[in-house]
């Protein structure tokens, strides 16, 4: 979509109708809440058509190149989440180990953000580059194949220092063209740009604030004999943190039930196979033929990384099981407190039902299509978080403490969801108000650099000020408070 040849001025000016369609390209779409990836790519909106084998094999290749395991999701919508928020929680979800990746895009929010590790082997400047070079380019002409295949390659070239290509080449100037009309071009193309950031919001933000890592491998600046001794010494430990897990989990079904324990079964199974693989590569470095040393250290880090890995899945079940323990001790008093959230969040909608109402009145259907249900589904969530806190409480005069607190978990994920749905019916009213002024603020500007090219008599741009002019009402139009 940004072109550097010579020929900047018509797709400039279809950045400017891009713009113009801001109020009129949202199409309703089925939330999607935060959810525990099965697959490597999870395409639940049908964006790939079909050539999902394309990404698998971009995928592919950056793992045996670099070990970098990159998870790709396309849903609808974020469900009134940030993009960030909606992504970690993702990412948290299935366990992600420190050298995994997982970029969401959202189709319909024309959204996308990616998670990490703190610990992953790329720095923020270069994921962000990554972002800007690879993957937004692809976003901004809905390649969504595209986006995930320059994503996996992006990080390849990153990871191994190599200069990011240059699709265009140099920009050259028309002959005959002046300054001030350079200038207009200059003012289309910041618009063009202010509106792509709005869409797609800058996404390449980070999921969890990190130190700078020493080195873009962690096992980069270890000697062969000390890979030696770190890949026999995580084996041992994380041999050890699995059968523990499997006594951990035996008394977690006890006490909090099999469907809440089944993550903690997938993480272990997940582990397993981990171990299962990092074992095989001790033993054929320990068989009679001898490997290079090359071909050595490349086995020892694969081998960290996969206990690095499992270790990382027990640990996040783990901790989940150490909250709700935390929970048990507590139950009566958070029922009693969710019980008084659950009430608060009902008296917060009918005004959410007004400021729907009033955005309805003033704004095109498309453009609140995204929270248009929201009132409804805070119901059926505080609704749901009522059943829960009910639940607890018959399981707590039951003698079920650790059930109670299992209800208790899912009465706090309902009031939290009801939350960030009313809160997402603020953020519109706000986005909206800005995104009309940030519009009304560039066809200003542009309006300007129109005024001088008429004025200079630019005949060698005689199509572009008319696609221009017609891109300016059109504009003017999509931003008007009915929509256009």
């Amino acid at each position: 979509m940004l072109s550097r040849t010579a020929t900047w001025p018509r797709p400039l000016v279809f950045m400017l109708l891009t713009a113009a369609g801001l109020f009129a390209a949202a199409a309703p779409a089925w939330a999607e809440e935060p959810f525990r990836l099965e697959q490597q790519v999870e395409d639940r909106v049908g964006a790939l058509e079909g050539r999902e084998g394309e990404v698998r094999d971009a995928l592919e290749r950056l793992q045996a190149r670099d070990g970098i395991q990159l998870w790709v999701t396309y849903v609808d919508t974020f469900s009134g989440l940030p993009a960030q928020e909606w992504t970690d929680e993702t990412a948290t979800l299935s366990s992600l180990g420190l050298n995994d990746v997982l970029l969401a895009v959202a189709i319909e929010d024309r959204a996308y953000a990616y998670s990490v590790d703190q610990q992953f082997p790329l720095s923020d400047a270069e994921l962000a580059e990554v972002a800007t070079s690879s993957i937004e380019p692809s976003l901004s002409d809905d390649d969504w194949v595209g986006a995930a295949v320059a994503a996996a390659e992006g990080i390849s070239r990153v990871m191994n220092e190599q200069p990011a290509a240059d699709p265009g080449g140099e920009t050259e100037r028309p002959e005959g063209t002046s300054s001030p009309v350079w200038t207009l071009l200059a003012l289309l193309l910041i618009g063009g740009i202010a509106y792509l950031a709005f869409v797609w919001g800058k996404a390449r933000l980070r999921p969890r604030e990190r130190p700078r890592a020493a080195a873009q491998d962690p096992y980069e600046r270890l000697s062969i004999d000390e890979l030696r001794q770190r890949a026999a010494a995580q084996l041992v430990e994380t041999d050890d943190a699995v059968k523990t897990s499997e006594q951990e989990l035996a008394f977690a079904i006890a006490e909090f039930g099999e469907e809440q324990t089944e993550p903690f079964s997938a993480a272990l199974e997940a582990a397993r196979e981990d171990m299962a693989v990092a074992f095989r590569l001790r033993q054929q470095l320990d068989d009679a033929e001898p490997e290079d040393e090359t071909t050595e250290r490349s086995m020892l880090v694969d081998i960290c990384r996969r206990t690095d890995a499992a270790s990382d899945r027990l640990d996040s079940e783990a901790e989940k099981f150490d909250e709700l323990r935390d929970l048990r001790k507590n139950v009566p008093e958070v029922l009693a407190r969710l019980e008084g959230d659950a009430e608060a969040l009902a008296r917060r909608i009918p005004q959410a039902a007004a400021v729907l109402t009033e955005l309805a009145d003033t704004y095109a259907p498309e453009a609140m299509a995204a929270v248009a249900e929201n009132v409804q589904q805070v119901e059926e969530r505080l609704e749901l978080a009522r059943e829960e806190i009910a639940s607890g409480r018959g399981h707590l005069e039951s003698g079920a403490p650790g059930l109670a607190a299992v209800a208790a978990r899912a009465a706090e994920e309902a009031t939290g969801q009801a939350t960030r749905l009313l809160d997402a019916v603020d953020r519109l009213k706000q986005d909206l108000s800005e995104s009309g002024r940030k519009i009304e603020a560039a066809v200003a500007d542009t309006e300007t650099g129109l005024a001088e090219a008429r004025r200079l008599k630019a005949e060698q741009l005689g199509d572009e000020i008319a696609l221009a002019e017609a891109a300016l009402a059109e504009a003017r139009s999509a931003a008007a408070p009915e929509g256009g």
